[in-house]
């Protein structure tokens, strides 16, 4: 599933508000990505505002094959696993990681793994804006 958010939030003004200037424009439109993204190419840009998500499962810290972009985790509730994926240069990436069963200790666990891979193209223009 690919949620898209545009950033920041506009906040709403109190009613009796006059506006001061014209609405801003031009902000990039920032990616959630998720498990159910798996197998995607995402395109993005400098400066980048993409988040990868994790969760339901036990993942490993997502490994960064290209230069590309980097992750920086950020706290997430309920035992998500969440990462800013910065946009460090024009090129391509690809994130990986392995998800595995959350298990109460003494219970009897599947044993599965599941591979999380998506490719990400940084692109030398800028962001698409919204």
């Amino acid at each position: 599933m690919l949620t898209a958010l545009v950033l920041p939030l506009v906040l709403a003004a109190p009613a009796m508000a006059t506006p001061s200037a014209a609405p801003r424009t031009g902000h990039p439109i920032c990616f959630v990505i998720t498990q159910a993204d798996n197998g995607t190419t995402f395109d993005t840009a400098i400066p980048s505002c993409d988040l990868l998500q994790l969760s339901g499962l036990r993942w490993s810290t997502p490994a960064v094959d290209g230069d590309a972009v980097s992750l920086v985790p950020i706290p997430a509730p309920y035992g998500d696993q969440s990462w800013q994926i910065v946009a460090e240069q024009p090129g391509e990436a690809t994130i990986t990681s392995l998800g595995r069963p959350i298990c109460t200790p003494g219970q009897v666990c599947p044993d599965f793994v599941v591979l999380f891979r998506v490719h990400i193209v940084v692109l030398a223009t800028p962001a698409a804006t919204a």
